[in-house]
């Protein structure tokens, strides 16, 4: 049987990277892999974001490492993907993940920040019983565009947007 890109590529429960040991993998997408994680120092739990460009890197049983022919082009997507990062947490929008720290560990990115429970979208979407309601999904897309608008007038481009990817909290935000 062949194995998905996410059981192939992501962290498995218990892995610890720095402060932090992973719990489960929510998903990933072309450019991350999110994990829900506790950290270590506070047992209090975060989530961990993995940074893992497709097409840039392998993981391997020394961590993550470029393909080959691909480490130049890595270096400059690892430190694009830092100063994002950082202009992001300036834009201060309470829908953006706060991040309390991020390094650079086994080949890659990190970056983790508060733990919020919720589900992505697109399991909160896939899993109601009735149709969905078009002002649920109007409240979606407003509160998906406000943050969009956010980025933006910080001439941010966010770019790589999945359902499965985005997270509605518990709280219904």
């Amino acid at each position: 049987m062949k194995s998905s890109a996410l059981e192939t590529t992501a962290l498995p429960p218990g892995a610890v990277v720095k402060h932090v040991t992973v719990v489960e993998c929510l998903g990933m997408d072309q450019q991350d892999c999110l994990y829900r994680a506790e950290s270590t120092d506070t047992e209090h739990p975060v989530l961990l974001a993995e940074y893992l460009p497709a097409g840039l890197v392998m993981r391997t049983s020394h961590g993550v490492q470029a393909l080959p022919g691909k480490a130049d082009k890595l270096k400059r997507a690892t430190a694009a993907y830092t100063t994002r990062l950082r202009e992001a947490a300036l834009v201060g929008h309470p829908a953006l993940p706060v991040l309390d720290d991020f390094w650079t560990e086994q080949g890659t990115m990190y970056s983790v920040g508060p733990w919020q429970p919720g589900r992505s979208l697109l399991l909160e979407l896939s899993t109601r019983r009735a149709p969905t309601d078009a002002d649920l999904l109007a409240m979606h897309a407003r509160a998906l565009c406000d943050v969009l608008a956010a980025l933006h007038r910080h001439n941010l481009v966010h770019g790589n947007l999945s359902p499965h990817m985005l997270r509605v909290l518990d709280t219904g935000e």
